[in-house]
């Protein structure tokens, strides 16, 4: 059966790939930098990871407001002003005289960034007037970001080694600059206004208290998780549950929530959407930071080897989204997700065989293999999410999506700090695919049904 697929403009994908790629690129970029800033501001290496955490949690809570945000005010000007945040952000960064105002740039710097895929997602389905999946615009977005987030730390080791660690927020410079320019040329103008919008208006629509307790309750919940390892903060635990309780409880009295309870109820389908994200991102991100700690850990292999025989997860992933978007548009989203389901239940079986003496070429093809289901899972939910959700609130739709890869990427955390107590060990390597086996199990069922 051929399902055909709309082409949407080169130079408005070409635009919104630009915008969206700021934020893989600025959380993985990081990771190069966090030694020579710690050494320079005088802090400690735990403290200098809150340059990573603090991206991710901006993130997560950053993409569901930029979504609504989208939806009320247009998605080009969001677009455009989330650049622009960027920029600032980025320039402050890089000037900080100290952690304190490093820290405050850094998460400027990932609302800015967060605004890029939501807005961008919105602008599809408009110009595209048809819930069919654009293919090729959604595959060139894959890429992007795949490209952006495996180059991100090559990129940043060069930088780094000409600028010092400020350059990896110098880049950003450019691209911004670049990105604007596009923007304002090539970005289709927002519909009129059906209404006009005052600030007490938007304030109102945006509902900042459900906006609040969304924060409590995901900061939270994904704080606990990281807790685990150390014996767990259940305090946490318990401030999320009561924030969620509050929201759930608030959300549903609200003429027009921030997150509309009632709709996600009338649209399972898209509920059960997030969860698969949310399971996908956690086996996916598994191996992505799970296979590194065994191999510099267990193996003793030098940081740039392992740089090497993990690149295979990001750049197979890269070589397959052409193939992966021709097939969306001729069999539609069913082969997709479950090619990417058998893929990660293969690439955890494949983690089982794993030992010490396990030669290189084998491991550059676990990674391959993992690859291979980022390809297909990444395109196939995008194109699932676009398919499901409404139009009107196809911005508020996408940034929801994303927290769910946040939710997942935390849990997986949580999952090596218990499994890798101490050191990651081969035993322990194994632990974690037989822990996960369950939860491929249950996204290859959920393809199915697809």
């Amino acid at each position: 059966m051929t399902v055909s697929s709309p082409d949407l403009p080169w130079r408005l994908v070409a635009t919104v790939c630009l915008g969206t790629l700021l934020n893989p690129l600025n959380s993985s970029m990081i990771s190069v930098a966090l030694i020579g800033a710690a050494r320079d501001l005088a802090i400690d290496i735990p403290t200098a990871t809150w340059l990573v955490s603090s991206f991710y949690l901006v993130g997560a809570l950053g993409m569901p407001l930029a979504g609504r945000l989208a939806d009320l005010y247009g998605a080009r000007r969001v677009f455009r002003v989330g650049m622009l945040v960027v920029l600032f952000g980025s320039v402050l960064a890089a000037l900080a005289p100290n952690f304190g105002w490093l820290l405050v740039w850094r998460v400027v710097q990932a609302f800015g960034s967060a605004t890029g895929s939501p807005a961008g997602q919105a602008m599809f389905r408009a110009q595209s007037g048809t819930p069919r999946p654009p293919a090729r615009a959604l595959g060139a977005l894959s890429i992007a970001n795949n490209v952006s987030a495996a180059f991100g730390p090559v990129l940043g080791g060069v930088v780094v080694a000409l600028l010092a660690w400020p350059g990896i927020f110098w880049v950003n410079l450019p691209v911004t600059l670049i990105g604007l320019y596009m923007a304002w040329r090539w970005l289709p103008p927002d519909p009129p206004a059906s209404r006009r919008l005052t600030p007490a208006i938007v304030l109102r629509e945006l509902d900042v208290p459900g906006i609040a307790l969304f924060a409590l309750a995901i900061v939270g919940l994904l704080a606990f998780l990281l807790s685990i390892a150390r014996g767990g903060e259940w305090v946490l635990l318990l401030v999320a549950l009561g924030a969620g309780t509050l929201l759930v409880r608030r959300e549903l009295g609200q003429t027009t929530p921030f997150l509309d309870i009632r709709f996600l109820m009338r649209h399972p389908r898209l509920l059960r959407l997030f969860a698969e994200f949310a399971a996908v991102s956690l086996i996916f991100y598994a191996a992505f930071f799970g296979l590194p700690l065994w191999l510099q850990q267990a193996r003793q292999l030098e940081p740039a080897l392992v740089g090497l025989i993990v690149l295979p997860i990001s750049g197979t992933a890269v070589l397959l989204i052409p193939f992966a978007a021709r097939l969306l548009a001729r069999r539609g989203i069913r082969p997709l997700l479950l090619i990417g389901a058998c893929a990660l239940m293969a690439g955890l079986l494949f983690q089982l065989f794993l030992e010490v003496t396990t030669p290189i070429p084998m491991l550059l093809g676990v990674s391959a293999v993992i690859g291979i289901a980022g390809a297909f899972n990444n395109l196939g939910l995008q194109a699932a999410l676009y398919q499901l959700a409404p139009a009107d609130r196809m911005g508020t739709a996408s940034g929801q999506f994303q927290v769910f890869r946040y939710v997942g990427a935390t849990l997986c955390t949580a999952l090596l700090g218990i499994v890798f107590s101490g050191s990651a060990t081969t035993e322990g390597l194994h632990v974690l695919a037989l822990l996960l086996v369950p939860v491929a199990g249950l996204l290859i069922w959920a393809s199915l049904r697809s």
